[in-house]
């Protein structure tokens, strides 16, 4: 096994930037691995205040190499990779430190990067990418605070709309990390979050099941509903392409706050 360093990115001519502007990455995030080795993730470093310098870059790294797949003024976070080379990123609002508000999907292949809210109606935000490109992503549709979850096909453009995560709950709204506040039928107010999206796709999610209290849920392919599972989770949880679960188990001391 070879472990390769995953470098900050480093200033080159080539990208463009305002004279005085942040020039040398302090460290890396990364964010997730294909099967060829490329890693993605983010760049961060110090820049001087100056509209338009992002602290934050989305970052590939191939052969441990630091490449920047983006080229915009504004934050980004590269977030997933799948085994097309398919980048899947996050770009943040003007002057916002949090949130994203463009989602792009880079294709190595060919080089070609896609505004995904041209292909997404409504598109709010964007959780996984699998091997067949296709995207779990939230939208919102008709009034003004309504959400829901579905699969997206970037190939075909075919779309499958996810069912509630339990009859009578609405997604009323969601915040800059993608956690989705629920309206219930009994008038009780929780979180839940998808966390991933197979490649048999099947989708993982987390829910809250009381206060400080959550669990994984799971809908299999073509499923009508979200089903039951064991598994607690500290609110984080990784779902994999081949549909494994790594949940974050709280400890005794330690609770969904800590």
């Amino acid at each position: 096994m070879k472990l390769t360093e995953l470098p900050p990115f480093r200033y080159t001519p080539n990208w463009p930037q305002h004279p005085g502007a942040f020039n040398v990455g302090v460290r890396t995030i990364p964010y997730d691995i294909n099967d060829l080795g490329h890693a993605v993730g983010a760049s961060l470093g110090h820049y001087t205040g100056e509209p338009g310098e992002p602290y934050v870059r989305a970052m590939l790294w191939v052969d441990g190499e630091p490449v920047a797949p983006l080229l915009t003024d504004n934050a980004s976070e590269a977030m997933r990779i799948n085994n097309r080379d398919e980048v899947l990123i996050a770009e943040m609002a003007p002057g916002s430190a949090s949130g994203a508000s463009r989602f792009h999907l880079l294709r190595r292949a060919t080089g070609e990067t896609i505004d995904l809210a041209t292909l997404i109606q409504g598109l709010t935000y964007t959780y996984d990418l699998d091997d067949h490109g296709r995207l779990l992503a939230l939208r919102q549709i008709g009034e003004e605070f309504l959400f829901e979850v579905l699969i997206h096909d970037v190939d075909s453009g075919a779309q499958v709309v996810l069912p509630p995560f339990r009859p009578g709950w609405t997604i009323r709204w969601i915040d800059q990390y993608g956690w989705l506040g629920i309206a219930g039928s009994d008038g009780q107010a929780r979180y839940c979050k998808p966390i991933g999206l197979d490649n048999a796709g099947r989708v993982c999610a987390v829910i809250e099941l009381s206060e400080n209290r959550f669990g994984v849920v799971w809908r299999p392919a073509g499923g009508p509903e979200w089903l039951k599972t064991a598994i607690p989770t500290c609110v984080g949880a990784r779902f994999s392409r081949s549909g494994l679960v790594l949940p974050s188990i709280a400890t005794s001391d330690f609770n969904a706050n800590g």
